[in-house]
């Protein structure tokens, strides 16, 4: 069979010419063709799926599309182009690197305060740990605060061995399951259906959540910084600054766009000042290698004799 598609997943704007949608037997697996015509990836592989159900899942997909190629509305393809001409040629790189979620898992990282929080936090992900514990003979240490806290060496091995046994396509779909929720543990629930997509969803949106609620959305929070800015002034506070690990390119337009004049906005690009205050923990999957850790926390410190309030959030 002669191919239709090249490129097609890279060319954001590419146009519909097929008529016909098929699934078919291949000696390795399943095809999706496009008047008979086998799709190929990005790499110009042929496009073979593991399964009929999701050669059925990439076709209604294709079939769904009406004159443009719309990526965004395909995850089933997309997923599948990555599984092949990505995670299949760097699988240990990719297994690597979802391990170390292990040892920075969302669900061990509680705030130290508010209590309504650390409530929070504790009905939510203490049933995870709790699985974890009885169905994968995992216990995980629990650290209150953003110190980065050292799991033992024998139960991260026990937690990240099924990473490296999984196919490509298996660990294509765990990586978007990991990097979505920030948890491995919940990742793992979640192929094991020990719970309900909704259930750990939800668990991982706990620290957002109740940001929200305090704070607003980003844009909210730094707009209500400045309608509060004369109130701090009146307190007796010289300046408030708001320090991000990000570049100065971002951290200046970030203002501009906000229309940000009284809070200081404080780039720190490579996370040293962030590292020595000892708030660093691994996000591979937001282009960093370290970053903020993914839940609110405050306390009050002391500098050069002046109290100050430090809010940490992710």
């Amino acid at each position: 069979m002669s191919c239709l598609i090249g490129n097609v997943m890279s060319e954001w704007k590419t146009k519909r010419t097929w008529e016909t949608v098929d699934v078919q037997k291949y000696e390795t697996g399943f095809l999706v063709t496009l008047d008979n015509r086998p799709i190929v990836t990005p790499a110009k592989n042929t496009l073979v799926l593991p399964s009929s159900d999701l050669a059925k899942k990439v076709a209604d997909e294709w079939r769904e599309q009406s004159n443009e190629i719309i990526p965004e509305e395909m995850p089933f393809t997309r997923l599948s182009n990555s599984a092949i001409d990505k995670v299949s040629i760097q699988f240990q790189e990719v297994a690597d690197i979802l391990s170390e979620y292990g040892e920075t898992d969302l669900f061990c990282y509680r705030a130290s305060s508010p209590t309504e929080l650390i409530e929070r936090q504790t009905t939510a992900w203490d049933p995870f740990l709790d699985w974890a514990n009885g169905a994968l003979k995992v216990s995980m240490k629990i650290s209150s605060g953003v110190m980065f806290i050292e799991q033992d060496v024998d139960e991260m091995q026990k937690l990240k061995a099924p990473i490296y046994n999984m196919t490509p396509f298996q660990l294509t779909a765990f990586h978007e399951l990991v990097t979505i929720t920030g948890s491995l543990i919940g990742a793992y629930a979640f192929v094991e259906k020990a719970f309900t997509a909704d259930q750990i969803w939800l668990a991982s949106q706990v620290d957002e959540e109740w940001q929200i609620e305090q704070w607003g959305s980003d844009e909210e929070a730094l707009a209500s910084s400045k309608k509060k800015y004369n109130d701090f002034k009146k307190l007796g506070v010289d300046e408030v600054y708001c320090l991000s690990v990000n570049d100065a390119f971002v951290m200046y337009n970030w203002g501009k766009h906000l229309g940000i004049k009284h809070v200081k906005l404080i780039p720190d690009g490579n996370g040293d000042f962030t590292k020595k205050m000892g708030a660093l923990v691994k996000k591979h999957n937001l282009g960093y290698q370290q970053s903020i850790p993914k839940f609110f926390y405050h306390q009050r410190s002391v500098f050069d004799g002046q109290t100050c309030m430090l809010m940490i959030r992710y």
